[in-house]
This record gives structure tokens, C-alpha cells and sequence, in this order.
């Protein structure tokens, strides 16, 4: 099988990230979730705003926040942004999700690690090296 070598062009991912195109598709599902969030029913009888703003980190982005000092209280009962976003179509996770997955990744290292150690330790008893 041939070994195939793959040179990312970090800079040209950059411009692109940073382009017109991919901050107009950014923008247009912040709009959504904007929108989703204005409708949802603690935000309206809160009395609460939900702004959206746009800015460029490494790549063009959008920032939808609840502009109220209560609003950290409804997210975090309700899920208004959370939920928002996943209406809009985008991938949420929470913080015990990735957590859970990294200690899944964790385990299945030190399984595949395990193996590889009682392996090369039958081999060892095999040669009579142990």
C-alpha cells in the first residue's frame, strides 16, 4: 500500500475562514438562532433582548448572547441558546459530553496499550527472556 503524505496549507485555511463567503454562511445561522431565540417563550415574557454580533478571531465568527443580568439564569433553566442552535441545524454539546468522550478515548488507549504489553511480555516468555 502506498504511503500517502498531506501538507495542510495552514495559511490559505486562514484567508478562507476569514473569507466573505464562509462569514456570509456564519451569519446566516446566527440569524437563525437569533431569530429562534427572540421566540422563545422566556425570552419573551422575561422581557429579555438577545443580540447578535459579529467579529473576526482566526476566522469570522458571530457572537448570539442573551443581554439581560437574568440571562445567564434562563439559559441555563431553559436552554435558549443550546436549543436554538440545535433548531438552526447546529451540532451542541455540553461540557459532561465531552468529558464523557475524552475519558472514553482515554480508556481505549490504555486498553490498546494493555495489549500491546501482554503481547510483547508472551513474547519475552516465549524467547525465555523472562
Amino acid at each position: 500500500m502506498a504511503r500517502i503524505r498531506i501538507r495542510l496549507d495552514h495559511k490559505g485555511m486562514a484567508e478562507m475562514l476569514k473569507s466573505a463567503g464562509i462569514r456570509a454562511a456564519v451569519e446566516v445561522k446566527a440569524a437563525e438562532v437569533h431569530l429562534i431565540a427572540m421566540r422563545h417563550d422566556a425570552i419573551i415574557r422575561n422581557g429579555m433582548t438577545v443580540e447578535r454580533r459579529s467579529y473576526t478571531t482566526d476566522r469570522a465568527a458571530v457572537a448570539v448572547t442573551i443581554t439581560h443580568p437574568g440571562g445567564r439564569n434562563v439559559e441555563n433553566k431553559h436552554g435558549v441558546l443550546a436549543t436554538a442552535a440545535r433548531r438552526a441545524g447546529l451540532e451542541v454539546t455540553d461540557r459532561r459530553e465531552r468529558i464523557a468522550r475524552e475519558v472514553d478515548r482515554a480508556n481505549r488507549r490504555h486498553r490498546a496499550r494493555t495489549r500491546k504489553a501482554a503481547r510483547m511480555q508472551r513474547r519475552f516468555e516465549k524467547a525465555g527472556l523472562l
